[in-house]
């Protein structure tokens, strides 16, 4: 599991802007405003790589990037 710490997500509309811009294989992202993560279950690297730049490209700010078995 990829888990991406975002910061400036702050409402609804802030995680529903995320939404829209994640590319179309991570519709299933699961996105956590309280928390401030996006858990995707498998990402390779290049899929990574998309999701940061996705993340920053909306606007947001990715902090951290961990992997979980």
């Amino acid at each position: 599991m990829l888990i991406i710490h975002v910061s400036g997500m702050q409402c609804d509309s802030c995680v529903a802007s995320l939404q829209r811009v994640l590319p179309p294989s991570f519709a299933s992202a699961q996105i956590d405003l309280g928390s401030g993560m996006v858990r995707v279950a498998e990402a390779s690297a290049e899929d990574e790589s998309a999701l940061c730049q996705a993340i920053t490209q909306a606007g947001f700010r990715v902090e951290r990037v961990e992997h979980q078995a």
